[in-house]
Parts: structure tokens; C-alpha cells; sequence
């Protein structure tokens, strides 16, 4: 409970407490967030960013390529989709230094997971097939 004070962590209760203990939020977890630069971050949040592995090395990594400030949410979509450093770094080395955060997840998603919401279709799954039915000039990738 200190760790989380030491975070900045304030009112929180024993089912926040209990929810951190599921989840294997421990106090190292929690000081090695701190030291890789991220604040204000709730009990929630963190037990958000463990679920979905965001780890310390991964923030202190991006913050080295420049992506420094990053809210939980940016940082969970990431390590969800796996846009690792490893990932960025080649992306740079073969389009240049200018990257955003949104043309890094563009270039990891699946064209169909791009096309969703501008397409309405349905998606029917067959073992290892998709079909669909998607106008040719519905989605440009």
C-alpha cells in the first residue's frame, strides 16, 4: 500500500487492494512504472496495463524512441495490437523517422479490422477463410 502512495495513488480501498493482488500488480510492478515516467495513473489503470502486459521496459522503450506522456490507454492499445519498439524501430528503418502512433497501429492492423467501421459488412469465418462482402472501392490500404 506505501508503493501506491509513493505512486501518487490516493483512495483506494481494500477491493482495490484485493484487485491488484489478482491481478499480480506488486509494489516492484508499481516502482518500476514510477522510474519508467508514468504519473497520475490510477489502481485501475494499472491493473489495465498488467492485464494487457504493458510493462515497465516497454513505456521506458518508447519514451527512449520519443513517445513520451503517453496516456494508459495509447500504451494498452499498443501493447495489444503489439506495436512493440522492436516493431517501430523497423517501421523507421523503412519509412523514415517520421512515424505517428496512428500510422504504426495502421501498419499492424488487419485490412479488415481497418475497414470495419467504414464498410458495413459481414464477416463469416470458415476455418482459416474470411468472406466477405466488400465493395472493391469500399477500403483503400
Amino acid at each position: 500500500m506505501q508503493a501506491l502512495r509513493d505512486f501518487g495513488v490516493t483512495g483506494f480501498d481494500v477491493d482495490d487492494v484485493v484487485e491488484l493482488g489478482i491481478h499480480n500488480v506488486t509494489a516492484r510492478y508499481i516502482a518500476e512504472m514510477k522510474e519508467a515516467g508514468l504519473k497520475d495513473v490510477d489502481t485501475e489503470e494499472l491493473v489495465e496495463m498488467r492485464i494487457h502486459n504493458v510493462t515497465p521496459k516497454f513505456v521506458r522503450e518508447l519514451r527512449e524512441m520519443g513517445f513520451s506522456n503517453l496516456p494508459v490507454d495509447e500504451l494498452v492499445e499498443l501493447s495489444i495490437h503489439h506495436v512493440t519498439p522492436r516493431f517501430i524501430r523497423a517501421m523507421r528503418q523503412r519509412y523514415g523517422e517520421h512515424l505517428t502512433l496512428n500510422q504504426l497501429l495502421d501498419m499492424r492492423l488487419p485490412v479488415w479490422k481497418k475497414c470495419w467501421a467504414a464498410a458495413n459488412f459481414r464477416l463469416f469465418t470458415n476455418r482459416y477463410r474470411f468472406w466477405h462482402n466488400i465493395p472493391a472501392k469500399t477500403c483503400i490500404v
